[in-house]
């Protein structure tokens, strides 16, 4: 699992450990002839890679590795509306990340499963919004790492139920401070 700084993947850091570019002089905002800056993302790949190994019928052990990036959006290039400053300066997120896992699957007919994964993504440049800084900004270095554990129940024939946990810890790695708006734990049953 890649967490997509979303993810997405999304989460942020607080206004006193932000580094935040120059804002675009009154000129490039009020829509005068200049066009709006882009941040360059020349030379930026992605790849992933992912494997599975059976042990038998029942074990499954699965990683996967994969990189992305993230460039940032004209809103957030350019949004001039409420008090919200425009960042014409935002880097792209680039963004690194890996996952380990296994699963077992048993009972009758092997519809029940249980299954434990690591996960660790790295982000720089990672774009965050906060209000009190009237706007987007990058946070320098990014880290949520985790684990997530994941069952799902033939309760009868016709009738399941999934249950996840997932608990994740995100930190500015250049303040060592929790990200903001990233949930420590989150449970969810179907």
């Amino acid at each position: 699992m890649l967490t997509s700084p979303a993810p997405s993947l999304s989460n942020k850091g607080s206004p006193t450990h932000a580094s935040r570019s120059a804002v675009a002089p009154s000129s490039a905002r009020s829509g005068a002839s200049t066009p709006p800056s882009t941040p360059s993302c020349a030379g930026t790949s992605t790849a992933r890679a992912s494997a599975v190994w059976r042990l038998d019928e029942t074990w499954r052990f699965r990683a996967s590795w994969g990189q992305g990036f993230r460039a940032p959006s004209l809103f957030e290039l350019n949004y001039d509306q409420f008090g919200v400053t425009p960042n014409p300066d935002l880097r792209p997120e680039k963004a690194n990340g890996f996952d380990a896992g296994v699963e077992k699957l048993f009972g009758e007919n092997r519809r029940q499963r249980l299954a434990v994964t690591f996960f660790q993504t790295r982000v720089d440049d990672q774009i965050d919004f906060d209000l009190m800084q009237n706007g987007y900004y990058n946070i320098d270095e990014a880290r949520s790492r985790g684990v997530e554990v994941e069952g799902d129940f033939a309760l009868s024939p016709r009738l399941s139920a999934n249950l996840t946990y997932s608990f994740t810890d995100a930190i500015d790695l250049s303040t060592d401070t929790q990200l903001l708006r990233q949930p420590q734990m989150i449970m969810q049953i179907l």
